[in-house]
């Protein structure tokens, strides 16, 4: 039974629920910046003996910045925030502008 103004068990009134809490801009930049060098050390775990070529570097540093472009594109638009994520995180990884321009054209919704 279920007495006048008391909601069923486990239901909580719109007016008293609590706030949904959004996350900063470039927190899922981020997140998705960490994931992938998470699985870039469980990969290196796995495969000890692939030895590291500066083709291999280069091309996995392209994968961390592609999925962090990729992070940071899934709204369909880059916030100056997540730009600002972006250009920092290239510098780190020497990847240059144009290279950078490039895979954002590849990625981006107009290039599919």
């Amino acid at each position: 039974m279920v007495l006048p103004g008391v909601q069923a068990a486990g239901h909580v009134p719109h007016d008293r629920a609590r706030p949904r809490r959004l996350q900063p801009e470039g927190a899922c930049l981020r997140q998705r910046i960490v994931q992938v060098r998470i699985g870039a050390r469980v990969a290196d775990t796995a495969m000890p003996s692939v030895r590291e070529t500066s083709d291999y570097v280069a091309f996995r540093k392209m994968e961390v910045y592609k999925a962090a472009l990729e992070g940071a594109m899934e709204d369909g638009a880059v916030s100056a925030k997540e730009r600002e994520v972006l250009r920092r995180l290239r510098e780190s990884l020497g990847i240059t502008d144009a290279d950078a321009s490039a895979l954002e054209r590849d990625l981006s919704p107009r290039a599919a």
